[in-house]
C-alpha cells in the first residue's frame, strides 16, 4: 500500500514538473461491465461496477495512468442433486455460486493517436467471495490477491466522454481468469 501511495505521489509530482508542456491531468469516473471468459464464464455472469482513473499527461500523446475500482460478477445458479441413501429418493436443490468481487489496482501508459488510444496496464486484483465457493477456483478460501494485466483500446467521444474496451487477465488459485470489459467514463481535466 505504501508503494501505491508513492507511485501516486510520483505521478502528481510529474504533473507539476511537466506543467508547461502538456494539457494537464485528468480524473475519470466510469461505469464498467465485464464478460467472464475461460472457466469463469461457467460459474459467473456479466459483471458490473465502477472505476476511477487518474491520468498525468506528459504531452499530447502520452499519459501515465493509475486506475482502481470495484466490480461484482454475480454467481450463476445451478441444481444440485442429492442421494441421501439407498432407502430415500434423490432430491434436488437450487444453489448459486457466490458473487465474485474484484478490486483492481492498475498502473499504465496511455498512447493517443488523435481521439483513439491504446493503454497497456499492470497491477494487482484483490478478489473475494462472501462465503465458501463451490467452484474449482476458490474451495478453501474466500479472498485472493493476483498479478493483473490488461490491454485497453479506447476513444475520446468528446473531451469529457471516454469509451474503452479491454482484455484483462489474472490468476485465482493457480487458474488463469480472463475478462473482456467495457468502460464508459466522464473526464474532469485540471
Amino acid at each position: 500500500m505504501k508503494n501505491l501511495f508513492f507511485t501516486f505521489l510520483a505521478l502528481v509530482s510529474l504533473d507539476h514538473l511537466f506543467a508547461q508542456n502538456h494539457s494537464g491531468s485528468e480524473i475519470s469516473i466510469g461505469v464498467e461491465g465485464g464478460l467472464p471468459l475461460s472457466t469463469l464464464k461457467e460459474t459467473h455472469k456479466f459483471g458490473f461496477g465502477g472505476t476511477v482513473k487518474y491520468a498525468c499527461n506528459l504531452d499530447e500523446t502520452i499519459a501515465l495512468t493509475l486506475q482502481s475500482g470495484y466490480i461484482v460478477y454475480p454467481g450463476k445458479s445451478f441444481k444440485s442433486i442429492y442421494y441421501p441413501n439407498s432407502s430415500q429418493a434423490p432430491y434436488s436443490e437450487k444453489m448459486s455460486f457466490p458473487n465474485l468481487r474484484q478490486i483492481p489496482l492498475k498502473a499504465g501508459a496511455r498512447f493517443s493517436f488523435g481521439n483513439i488510444y491504446l493503454e497497456p496496464q499492470l497491477g494487482v486484483s484483490f478478489t473475494s467471495t462472501p462465503q465458501k465457493s463451490y467452484t474449482e477456483f476458490d474451495i478453501n478460501k474466500t479472498s485472493n490477491t493476483a498479478f493483473t494485466y490488461a490491454g485497453n483500446i479506447g476513444i475520446f467521444a468528446t473531451k469529457e466522454i471516454d469509451i474503452s474496451a479491454r482484455y484483462e487477465g489474472f490468476k485465482m488459485n493457480d487458474r488463469n481468469v480472463s475478462i473482456i470489459g467495457l468502460r464508459v467514463g466522464y473526464n474532469f481535466s485540471f
